[in-house]
């Protein structure tokens, strides 16, 4: 794809944008480096969506290359922050390391190769038998910085070449073989197809190396409450103060589901006592039984039964005081 991009942009003559179809997608490449910012940096909320990577890994798919939509949002607005000036400054002092191991490779390599009498006066690795091959130590001078600071981990691929860490990551960025690049011909095409039949394109045994590398790392440093000033530490912290948010705002979620259910509780009781009925007394063996109710709502009851039990004897005494017509 890389290549067919480049390509496409020649044919257009460098152009800021031009237009093609993808069968019958029509699809819109940007080459001005202006409208690149807004996509890619100030306005990267609105172009989320990647046209057609479909990885059909577990790992892959996770990575901001495969996420879409509100995951993708999500994942990108944690991982932001980690990139600030601020942050990536603390990993200077692992950039110096892995340069401090570079000069000290130079500096071996070029006494090796001098022949006794001569002055090292610059930094060119001459023998009578072969060349050094200086894209070489750049490229694992670039893996031993990656390595220390996105993994955590040390690989000193100068010293060692046969190093697991760097063989996995030659294996990732390998030339496809003949097997993959229909693979990824239908990758591109139909990506809805290759997620049915469960295809991959990519090789996943450095995919899952690296997975596990990280995971272990990860765990390592939670149980024995280690820090580093590397990539994964931030992305540590990233997501420890994700779920610290989480926790703050599911509690006070339910706090304010138990004030309100407390309220509607309180106001419930409120109105069952406000028009429930007093209980009504009556006489066991001679003697008045009631109920327990509230004081205020016994005292007027009381006095109201008083009241009524008095009236009733006022009645009773004069029904039976002689000479009284009925």
């Amino acid at each position: 794809m890389a290549e067919f991009d480049r390509w496409l942009y020649r044919e257009c003559g460098g152009s800021r944008f031009c237009g093609f179809y993808e069968f019958t997608q029509p699809v819109l490449m940007v080459g001005d480096p202006e409208l690149l910012k807004h996509i890619m940096i100030r306005d990267f909320d609105h172009f989320c969506d990647r046209s057609f990577v479909t990885f059909n890994d577990p790992v892959m798919d996770h990575m901001l290359l495969g996420l879409k939509g509100n995951i993708w949002k999500r994942v990108r607005s944690v991982m932001t922050p980690t990139f600030s000036s601020g942050k990536i400054k603390q990993t200077l002092g692992l950039v110096r390391d892995c340069a401090s191991n570079l000069i000290t490779y130079f500096n071996k390599k070029l006494d090796q190769n001098l022949m006794p009498g001569q002055w090292r006066v610059k930094c060119v690795f001459l023998s009578s038998v072969s060349v050094f091959e200086m894209k070489d130590v750049y490229g694992m001078f670039t893996m031993d910085t990656i390595a220390s600071i996105a993994f955590g981990v040390s690989s000193d691929s100068l010293n060692n070449t046969q190093d697991e860490f760097s063989a996995a990551a030659a294996r990732f960025f390998a030339e496809p073989q003949s097997w993959q690049k229909p693979l990824l011909w239908l990758q591109w095409c139909a990506p809805q197809l290759m997620r049915s039949l469960g295809l991959a394109s990519l090789s996943r045994t450095p995919i899952h190396f690296f997975s596990k590398v990280v995971s272990d790392t990860m765990n390592y440093r939670l149980q024995h409450q280690l820090r580093r000033n590397d990539f994964l530490q931030l992305l540590l912290d990233a997501r420890l103060q994700e779920k610290t948010n989480n926790n703050e705002k599911n509690n006070s979620k339910n706090k304010a589901s138990a004030h309100h259910c407390f309220e509607e509780s309180n106001g419930s009781s409120a109105n069952a006592t406000a028009g429930a009925k007093p209980p009504r007394a009556k006489l066991v063996d001679g003697q008045r039984e009631q109920s327990f109710v509230p004081d205020s709502i016994s005292a007027e009851n009381s006095q109201g039964m008083q009241n009524q039990a008095d009236s009733s004897s006022q009645k009773s005494t004069d029904a039976t005081e002689p000479g009284m017509i009925l």
